[in-house]
């Protein structure tokens, strides 16, 4: 799994835990001082508090040591870094069609978001990324990771995307809705995108493109493919991750998938996998990475994300 720790510094997103006379806290880094290092204390970070008390505060950190020291009492805590039970999770479907491919579709966002919580300071992404999401669907996972990069850096921009008609309305409900209800959604966009025409759609300033279970049957599996290729000739340092379930479209869809990736001149790497016997009748949910066979990407290590079960205990 990629460190969240670069020498002295955790980076934000960084979820560390740790207890004062038996209570526990949980927190994530949102912010580095790298100009405030002291030599005995460490760097300055700033954390938000997710247990323990609200509000948020300037520490120190020490990475060697693993050891964080408030400002007020120069006393060495402990602290264990933490990946789960981050990030705020109050975005609310209103409504949705209770069909099979639609929940399992939710689960492989919600897979997606675990794996993004846990993984994002390593994902080497800058401070203020650009993220864009195909085929959005209800707006849940877009609107998570907007809510959440706000609370981490305050300039990241989400852009969700579906095709035209019932699907985009379905999209421009929940967030509207969303929106209403307080969930802050500053930095996110929707727009309309037809994959048959990604052509004509600028992808040159993102830095992540996410998506999941967006090839159902053997067309969508063919503009999928095309369009990633598109977008990544357009932009050769965009990190593509896709979740993706085996069995979720039919066979001729993930055949047609996988052999489209060859075909354009793509191949891909699993970066993280839904451990078996995970309480669906359906194989694990796969987080994919999508490269260009003929350029020299960032390969993203292997990612205990999906499988291991961490509980943070009150």
């Amino acid at each position: 799994m990629g460190a969240s720790c670069s020498g002295q510094v955790f980076l934000p997103g960084t979820g560390i835990s740790f207890e004062i006379d038996g209570r526990p806290f949980l927190a994530m880094v949102t912010a580095i001082c790298h100009e405030e290092q002291h030599p005995s204390f460490g760097t300055a970070h700033r954390i938000r508090y997710i247990y323990g008390q609200c509000g948020r505060e300037w520490i120190w950190l020490e990475g060697a040591a693993k050891t964080l020291t408030f400002r007020h009492s120069k006393n060495r805590i402990p602290f264990q870094l933490h990946k789960l039970g981050l990030w705020c999770r109050d975005v609310v479907i209103q409504s949705i069609c209770w069909t099979t491919s639609i929940l399992e579709s939710f689960r492989s966002s919600r897979k997606m978001c675990d794996y993004l919580e846990a993984e994002w300071p390593a994902l080497g992404l800058p401070p203020a990324a650009q993220v864009l999401e195909l085929g959005a669907g209800n707006g849940w996972l877009g609107m998570t990771l907007a809510r959440n990069l706000l609370a981490i850096s305050g300039k990241s921009r989400i852009l969700v995307t579906e095709r035209a008609g019932y699907s985009f309305q379905f999209l421009k409900e929940n967030l509207d809705y969303n929106e209403a209800r307080g969930v802050p959604l500053d930095h996110l966009q929707e727009e309309v995108l037809d994959w048959a025409n990604c052509q004509d759609f600028d992808a040159s300033s993102f830095d992540l493109l996410l998506g999941t279970d967006l090839a159902p049957d053997p067309l969508a599996a063919h503009l999928l493919v095309a369009s990633l290729r598109c977008f990544l000739a357009q932009n050769p340092r965009l990190l593509v991750l896709l979740a993706y379930q085996p069995n979720s479209g039919s066979i001729a869809a993930n055949e047609a998938f996988f052999q489209g990736l060859h075909e354009h001149g793509l191949d891909y790497s699993i970066v993280a996998k839904e451990k078996e016997g995970n309480g669906s009748r359906q194989p694990g949910v796969a987080i994919l990475q999508i490269v260009c066979q003929q350029q020299d990407q960032f390969l993203l290590p292997w990612s205990d994300a999906l499988s291991i079960e961490e509980v943070f205990t009150v």
